[in-house]
C-alpha cells in the first residue's frame, strides 16, 4: 500500500527543491570533503539528477584527482520510514559509510568507488583525515598510539565537523564511476558466453568475505518493512552473538507483517500457506543449524549485498568487475547464510518456476560454486613459500623411511599431518600411518588411493611412493587431487584413472609450480627420492 503513495510523497517532500536552496552549502560540503575551493565545484542541471530505488543522486561537476564529477547521494526518506522512525536516514548513512571505510582498509583489492566524506541530518560532518589541520593530525595519531597500546581498534580515517550549514539530511559523497558498463547493458545478449560468465564469476567469488559485527544487519527487507508501518522490535544497536537468535527474529517479522499489514494475505487459503511456512521453518531449524553454531559466539558472518544485481556491477567488455556500487543493504550476516547472487541467469527470484527455469538456474549455480570453491581454496590456501618448505620435508622423510629399507605404500595427504604451522621449524610436517609398509623388501600390506595409483612390479615399490609423491605435490600446488572432478561421480573409477595412468595421461602442468619435478614423479625419471630432492633443491 505505502508504494502506492510514493509519487506524492515524492512531490510532498520537495527534496529537490530544498536542494536547490541548499546549493551552496552543497557546493561547500563538497569542497570540504576534496579540499579545494567552492569555485571549483558546480552542481549539475537537475535534468541530470536522478531518482534511484532509495537515493536521490546529484553529481557535482569538479577537476579533482582526475575526476570530472563526484556524486552526492541523499536517501529518500519516504522509501526508508524517516517520518515513521525518525533515524533511520542517518542508520542507513552510517551503515553504508562503514562498509565503504571497512572494504577500503581491510579488502582493498574489492573494486568499489571511493568515499570522500558523509554527513548525517543532526549537523555533523565527517571529511577526510588527510584534509584536516594539523593540531587535529597530531591529536588523531596520539589516539591512534594510545588505542594500539590498549589493544583497541584505529578510528576510521574521517574526522567529524560540526556543519554551519542548515542542510538537515544525511548524504554521502562518492567517486562518480566513469569507467566500465552496467552489467545490464550486455547481460542479455552475452550470458551464453562461458568466457565472460566464468570472468564475473571468478571477481564475484573473490570479492565474498567475513566481517565482524557492531550493529544490527541493517538489510533492504528490515527497512522496507519499517517503511510500511511494521513493528520490527529490533534495537538499532542490537548485534547477534548465535545464528539462531538472528534467524527467530526473521521469523518474527514475518509474524509482525501477517498482524499489522492489512493486505498481507491475499485470501484465507493464501494466509494458511504463509502461516504454515513460517511455523514450519521454525520446526525444522534446529536440523539446519547445528547446536555448536547456535552457542558458540562469535561466529564467522560473512558480508553480502542485497543489491547485487546488473546494474549495480559495472564490467569491462570481457565482463571481468571493474566495480561495485549499491552498497547501501550491505550488512552482514551468518556464514551459513551465505549464498550465491540471484543474478546468474537474470530471472528475477519469483520467476524461477517451472523445470526449464530451475534447470538453467541450477546450472548457473553449479557452475558459480565451482569457481567460489577454487577462488576460496587460492585465498586460504598455503603461499607458494610454504607449499615449497612443505614438499621439502616430506620428500626428505620419505627418503628417510626408503634408507632404512620400509616403503610407506600409502603417500597422500590423508596420511601428513601438519604439528607446527612454522615451515621453517625442520619438523612442521610428517608422514603417519605406517601399519601397511613394507619392511626389508617384504610386500606392503596397503594399497593406495585410487588418485595416487600406478602399476608396477612389484606392485608396491619405491618407484610407487615416488609416484605418489608427485601426486601429493600436484595435489599441494594445486589443491586438487589428480581428477577429482572427472569421476567423482564414476562407479569405476579407479580402473578409468588407472587406465590413464598406463597410457601416461595426466593433467597439463602448464604455469604451476613444481611441474617439472611432478612430471617427472609420474614418468619415472627418478630412481630414488634422493633424485627428486636435488631436482627440488635445483
Amino acid at each position: 500500500m505505502s508504494s502506492i503513495c510514493y509519487n506524492t510523497q515524492r512531490n510532498a517532500s520537495s527534496l529537490e527543491v530544498m536542494l536547490l536552496e541548499k546549493e551552496n552549502e552543497i557546493l561547500h560540503i563538497a569542497a570540504q570533503c576534496l579540499n579545494v575551493n567552492v569555485s571549483a565545484c558546480k552542481l549539475s542541471d537537475v535534468a541530470d539528477w536522478n531518482h534511484c530505488s532509495f537515493n536521490l543522486r546529484v553529481p557535482i561537476h569538479v577537476d579533482w584527482k582526475g575526476l570530472e564529477r563526484v556524486l552526492f547521494r541523499v536517501p529518500l526518506p519516504y522509501k526508508i520510514g524517516e517520518d515513521l522512525l525518525p533515524g533511520n536516514m542517518d542508520e542507513k548513512v552510517r551503515c553504508e559509510a562503514a562498509i565503504y571505510i571497512y572494504i577500503h582498509q581491510h579488502c582493498p583489492d574489492v573494486p568499489i568507488p571511493m568515499l570522500l566524506g558523509f554527513g548525517v541530518s543532526t549537523g555533523i560532518d565527517f571529511t577526510p583525515l588527510e584534509n584536516a589541520s594539523f593540531l587535529c593530525l597530531l591529536y588523531r595519531w596520539l589516539a591512534d598510539q594510545l588505542r594500539t597500546v590498549v589493544g583497541i581498534p584505529l578510528a576510521s580515517p574521517f574526522v567529524a565537523n560540526r556543519r554551519t550549514s542548515t542542510l538537515c539530511v544525511g548524504y554521502i559523497v562518492l567517486e562518480y564511476i566513469e569507467r566500465g558498463q552496467m552489467l545490464s547493458e550486455t547481460f542479455n545478449s552475452q550470458i551464453c558466453d562461458p568466457s565472460r560468465r566464468w570472468d564475473q564469476f571468478k571477481d564475484l567469488s573473490r570479492i565474498m568475505g567475513y566481517i565482524s559485527l557492531s550493529k544490527r544487519p541493517l538489510t533492504l527487507q528490515l527497512q522496507a518493512l519499517e517503511n510500511e508501518d511494521i513493528p520490527t522490535g529490533n534495537d538499532r544497536l542490537r548485534t547477534y552473538e548465535c545464528t539462531e537468535s538472528y534467524v527467530l527474529d526473521l521469523l518474527a517479522y514475518r509474524d509482525s507483517r501477517l498482524l499489522h499489514q492489512p493486505n498481507s494475505m491475499n485470501d484465507e487459503k493464501d494466509g494458511r500457506r504463509q502461516m504454515s511456512a513460517v511455523g514450519l521453518t521454525r520446526s525444522i531449524m534446529p536440523l539446519v543449524h547445528q547446536p555448536q553454531d547456535r552457542t558458540r559466539p562469535g561466529f564467522p558472518r560473512s558480508h553480502g549485498s542485497a543489491t547485487v544485481q546488473q546494474s549495480n556491477i559495472f564490467v569491462n567488455e570481457w565482463w571481468q568487475v571493474e566495480n561495485l556500487i549499491g552498497l547501501e543493504w550491505a550488512c552482514s550476516h551468518p556464514s551459513e547464510m551465505l549464498r550465491p547472487p540471484y543474478l546468474l541467469t537474470g530471472e528475477k527470484v519469483d520467476c524461477l518456476y517451472g523445470k526449464t527455469q530451475l534447470d538453467r538456474f541450477c546450472n548457473a549455480r553449479e557452475e558459480f560454486m565451482a569457481e567460489f570453491r577454487q577462488q576460496e581454496m587460492l585465498l586460504t590456501s598455503p603461499s607458494e613459500t610454504t607449499r615449497s618448505a612443505m614438499t621439502d620435508q616430506i620428500a626428505a622423510g620419505l627418503q628417510y623411511l626408503h634408507s632404512k629399507g620400509v616403503v610407506h605404500a600409502d603417500v597422500g595427504w590423508q596420511n601428513v599431518i601438519v604439528v607446527n604451522e612454522d615451515t621453517s621449524d625442520q619438523d612442521s610436517c610428517r608422514l603417519i600411518d605406517s601399519e601397511g609398509c613394507g619392511v626389508d623388501g617384504n610386500a606392503a600390506n596397503s594399497c593406495y588411493e585410487w588418485f595416487s595409483y600406478r602399476l608396477a612390479t612389484p606392485r608396491v615399490s619405491e618407484q610407487t611412493d615416488i609416484f605418489a609423491c608427485g601426486c601429493l605435490v600436484y595435489e599441494l600446488v594445486t589443491d586438487t587431487p589428480l581428477y577429482r572432478d572427472e569421476y567423482k561421480d564414476s562407479r569405476h573409477r579407479d580402473h578409468e584413472v588407472e587406465q590413464l595412468y598406463l597410457a601416461n595421461r595426466f593433467p597439463d602442468l602448464a604455469n604451476w609450480p613444481l611441474r617439472r619435478v611432478i612430471h617427472d614423479c609420474w614418468h619415472g625419471h627418478f630412481n630414488t627420492m634422493a633424485d627428486m630432492i636435488q631436482a627440488l633443491n635445483e
